[in-house]
């Protein structure tokens, strides 16, 4: 993108042998805005939008190409991702972990109740009738 900034200055201007090594000179001194920081700033623009989608169910993969095809972002999908993981985080983990509770204000012992087991497959040789109908 900072390619096309450069070329419409460099159209703009007349080009002539002796005068463009001092627009270079020019140029390079000039203190130039860092890509990363237009990129977050406009992250920051749709962070509201971005966050109602991610709760919405949609997928970061699905937000980004959204917005990069309607022209709200135009950064790759990796930048979009890390701003994404700085701004909100983590996913979090959606399994069920052990909590420990306490038995009153005694202070006894702590009961630590464990998460509930995850059904396995048990295979059968003899099929129930009711489910092969």
């Amino acid at each position: 993108m900072s390619t096309n900034l450069i070329a419409k200055d460099v159209v703009s201007k007349p080009s002539t042998a002796n005068s463009y090594p001092k627009q270079l000179a020019q140029w390079a001194n000039q203190p130039a805005s860092k890509l990363r920081d237009r990129h977050l700033a406009t992250f920051m623009a749709v962070r509201n939008d971005v966050q109602a989608a991610l709760d919405a169910g949609f997928t970061a993969k699905t937000i980004w190409a959204n917005m990069r095809a309607t022209g709200r972002v135009d950064f790759c999908y990796e930048t979009f991702l890390r701003h994404v993981k700085r701004c909100f985080g983590a996913a979090p983990a959606r399994q069920a972990v052990p909590t420990v509770k306490t038995k009153g204000r005694t202070g006894a012992e702590p009961v630590i109740v464990a998460a509930p087991a995850m059904p396995g497959f048990i295979f059968n040789p003899v099929p129930n009738k009711e489910e092969l109908l």
